[in-house]
């Protein structure tokens, strides 16, 4: 199944907004230290970074 351009795009602009909302996640706790939600903030920013990467090298 091919995927279309217009949605290869849209994918690339989802995680690209996942990844800053995780990091904007990760910077507003690590101010307090809460290390939970440093974890969660982290897994989410490395799988949308892999799911970038992936879809960049299908290109």
């Amino acid at each position: 199944m091919s995927d279309t351009k217009d949605y290869k795009i849209f994918k690339l602009v989802f995680h690209i907004i996942i990844l800053i909302v995780a990091v904007g996640v990760i910077t507003a706790y690590a101010i307090d230290g809460q290390l939970g939600y440093i974890i969660f903030g982290i897994l989410i920013a490395v799988g949308s970074a892999f799911s970038i990467f992936k879809e960049l090298r299908k290109n």
